[in-house]
This record gives C-alpha cells, sequence and structure tokens, in this order.
C-alpha cells in the first residue's frame, strides 16, 4: 500500500462525504456530521506530520484516527436508521469509508516493516528480517471459523458489520454465530468501546 494510493483512498472518502452533507436534510445532523468530518481530517493530517526536522513521518495510527472514522460511522448510522438523506449517498459513503479504514491499517503495517528490511538487505543478521505472520493455533476450527479469525488478525479491531461485509457469501446468522463460538473458545477478544464491538485475535499460547 503506497502513500498516494491511500490519499487516493482518502479522497474518495471526502468527495463522497461533501455529497452527503448537500442531501442531508436535517439541519443538526447536517451541522454534526460536517463537525466530526472536520475533526476527522484535521487528525489524518496530524498522523503523517513531519517530526523533529526529519523526513521520517509518523507512521504508527493513533487511536483517536479510528475513534473519529467510527464516530463518522455510528452518525451515518442514525442518518440512515431516520431517512435523513439519500440512500445512493449514504452506502457511497459507508463504502468508502470502509475501504479507506482498511487501506489504512494496510499502509501501516507496510510502513512498520519498512526499517527491518531496509536493515535486512543490508546484510544484518537474519533475526531482523520480519517474520511471517503466522495464524494462531487453530485446532478443529471450521473453514469458516479459519477465514474469519485470519482476517480479523491482520485487520485488529474489525467491527461485526466490516467482518459481514467481508464475506458476503455468508449469512449474516452464520458469521455472529462464529464471533460468539471463537470469543468463547479463546481465539477472539471482544471489546465494547463508545456503543461499538470490536474485535481482537488473541496471542497463541
Amino acid at each position: 500500500m503506497k502513500e498516494e494510493e491511500l490519499l487516493n483512498s482518502f479522497a474518495k472518502f471526502c468527495i463522497s462525504t461533501s455529497r452527503l452533507l448537500n442531501s442531508v436534510s436535517d439541519k443538526f445532523f447536517a451541522e454534526k456530521i460536517s463537525s466530526k468530518f472536520l475533526d476527522f481530517i484535521i487528525i489524518f493530517f496530524k498522523s503523517f506530520e513531519k517530526t523533529g526536522g526529519t523526513n521520517v513521518a509518523q507512521y504508527s495510527i493513533p487511536s483517536k484516527l479510528f475513534l473519529s472514522i467510527n464516530s463518522i460511522e455510528d452518525l451515518l448510522g442514525e442518518i440512515q436508521y431516520l431517512k435523513l438523506a439519500r440512500q445512493t449517498h449514504l452506502l457511497s459513503v459507508q463504502k468508502n469509508i470502509l475501504q479507506f479504514r482498511l487501506d489504512l491499517i494496510r499502509y501501516n503495517k507496510n510502513k512498520a516493516t519498512e526499517p527491518k528490511e531496509a536493515k535486512s538487505k543490508r546484510g544484518n543478521p537474519v533475526s531482523n528480517v520480519p517474520k511471517k505472520i503466522l495464524p494462531i493455533s487453530q485446532k478443529n476450527l471450521s473453514p469458516g471459523k479459519e477465514k474469519i479469525l485470519s482476517f480479523i488478525k491482520n485487520f485488529p479491531r474489525s467491527r461485526s458489520r466490516e467482518i459481514i461485509d467481508q464475506f458476503k457469501e455468508v449469512s449474516t446468522r452464520t458469521i455472529k454465530r462464529h464471533l460468539q463460538e471463537l470469543t468463547q473458545e479463546g481465539y477472539l477478544e471482544k471489546i465494547s468501546e463508545n456503543n461499538s464491538v470490536y474485535y481482537l485475535a488473541r496471542s497463541s499460547n
């Protein structure tokens, strides 16, 4: 994931949100989403500011940025429930915000491995070469559960809606059952935060 690709994903999200603002019929909600979106833009660019006069950007994404995205998604859910905007505009924003979140995680993960890869090319010990992420022990797991677990391991703090969107060929009921069972079996950790639920893959013992 290159920086240009991430910025392109960010731009699509911004454009679709601007179109949505023009179609929101309630002034209060229009101002509310405008305020949250402005906060998001500020946090996003602050996350990529240069540090200490160097040319190295801060690649670790602060939790504040994800919280800002979650806040916008929750507000979109309210607007959709109250039918205060065009459905096509809402779906476009929801699609772009999900894609942006995934691109953001991929970008951050790629940048986090770059320094180690550069060192290994200069002849550093093999221990500096980034290890391939292996799935945690998955004894007796069905193929469906394995796919969901691998997805959450690659994309931490995944929400139920994102997981459902990723596996559209599987029914929502089945995915929710898999998530519940994976949590009960100790493979996943369920986190409730700001009226939202996220999933994290537990480390292998």
